[in-house]
């Protein structure tokens, strides 16, 4: 009787067996096809991205349509390659931008990384402006020494628009306000014709920042620009016909601003809200009628810490210790927090 070991208990050929020859050469048939298929997609992909880093094909056809279009055929770069200024200059920058353009612009297989073309560096602008960087430049009534003037900035940082006009989405210029950092009259000279020329001087403020500042409504809008570039162009004493008083304020101001608040005919809320003085002492400025009354509680509950922002100790003790109340019940004392 045979033994049970030796029984055979599948139906499955045995690999020797014809039957197994032809299954296992079906499968490795099938695994080769597979790795040829990826191996072909693989192929095509790294061609694509070669293809689109070399060549950049297909930019027109999305970017040159429209209001888009027409501002970018009407300015000075209409002759410029896309690929010249938006791709980058390095090999690997130009295959990131490539592979993204592949990935999610044509094939759509992953999210677009960002906008990896909006930008442009600097290096793609000195290929045909490097002179720029060589001698002073005069142009559109703008005399500027790049090298000195510009060396901590970007080309786009005043010249964003350059090559698409009013369709840019983030138009940048020069700022007057950057300017008078230097030209202040002390570290570089502030007179007007040492950077301008050919333009008026409601042209030379109608650009940036200074357009909203120094525009037909500069008396609601003048505040809203940097008070420390005001002294490049306007003395000292310019604010104080309409504000009573020097603007910036001066280094004293902190120390003073408490007793000027008070004056009669005092401005400060022609430019501060109430808030202001609040949200830097901590308690209701200037105090209410009733504060004297409550301020006992106040201090009881928060402590004397904003107090003494402004306050010292002997400001307490002549009211406290030094100051008597003449008819007044021990009862009312302590209510008006005093000293028995």
């Amino acid at each position: 009787m045979p033994s049970v070991t030796n029984m055979q208990t599948s139906d499955a050929p045995d690999a020797a067996s014809p039957e197994g020859v032809v299954a296992d050469s079906g499968a490795l048939v099938f695994v080769r096809w597979v790795f040829v298929g990826l191996a072909l997609l693989a192929l095509v992909f790294t061609v694509s991205i070669a293809y689109v880093a070399v060549a950049q094909p297909g930019c027109e056809s999305c970017h040159l349509v429209g209001e888009y279009g027409e501002a970018t055929i009407a300015s000075s770069h209409a002759s410029v390659k896309c690929m010249a200024c938006h791709p980058g200059s390095g090999v690997l920058q130009r295959l990131s931008f490539s592979s993204n353009v592949v990935n999610s612009m044509l094939l759509g297989i992953v999210p677009s990384q960002g906008r990896p073309g909006a930008s442009v560096e600097d290096a793609a602008c000195l290929a045909c402006h490097d002179l720029v960087l060589e001698q002073l430049t005069d142009s559109k009534g703008y005399r500027i020494q790049h090298l000195t003037c510009a060396a901590d900035r970007s080309c786009v940082d005043c010249h964003s628009s350059v090559a698409h006009g009013s369709a840019s989405t983030w138009p940048r210029s020069s700022e007057m306000s950057v300017c008078v950092e230097c030209h202040d009259g002390a570290t570089a000279s502030n007179q007007c014709d040492a950077c301008h020329s050919g333009k008026t001087e409601s042209e030379r403020i109608g650009q940036g920042a200074w357009r909203v500042t120094h525009g037909q409504d500069w008396r609601s809008a003048h505040g809203m620009g940097n008070f420390e570039t005001c002294s490049a162009c306007h003395p000292k004493d310019y604010c104080v016909r309409c504000h009573g008083i020097a603007l910036p304020h001066d280094e004293d101001f902190m120390r003073e601003h408490a007793v000027l608040s008070l004056t009669p005919g005092s401005l400060c809320d022609d430019c501060h809200h109430t808030s202001f003085c609040s949200d830097c002492h901590g308690i209701e400025m200037p105090h209410p009628v009733t504060f004297i009354a409550e301020h006992a509680v106040i201090v009881a509950a928060e402590g004397d810490d904003v107090c003494i922002e402004c306050h010292k100790a002997s400001d307490c003790a002549n009211c406290h210790l030094l100051h008597v109340h003449p008819g007044l019940s021990d009862a009312a004392l302590d209510s008006l927090g005093g000293v028995r």
